[in-house]
């Protein structure tokens, strides 16, 4: 029963910092994405991979929500762009 309940608090552990790491790269992304493009208001970055860690390593990530208003995109061609996503931007 200990080992179990010592397994349980690891593996909270665990995902509790994948979360956490998760959070400050959104921050970091929001601020560097606001001071680039002179946005005004913070844009909204959302991760949504799990885990976190093994994307951020490989630098891969399959789903980041991002989400800004009042940003105007200069020769950004969002061709088959709708409110449920892109298909593909150029």
């Amino acid at each position: 029963m200990r080992k179990l309940l010592i397994v349980l608090l690891v593996a909270a552990v665990l995902v509790g910092a994948d979360f956490a790491a998760a959070r400050v790269f959104e921050s970091k992304v929001a601020t560097a994405l606001e001071r680039k493009y002179q946005l005004g208001t913070r844009p909204i970055v959302q991760v949504r991979d799990f885990p976190f860690l093994p994307h951020l390593l490989t630098g891969r990530f399959s789903a980041l929500d991002l989400a800004a208003t009042n940003a105007r995109a200069r020769g950004l061609d969002l061709t088959g762009c709708s409110p449920a996503g892109c298909r593909e931007a150029r």
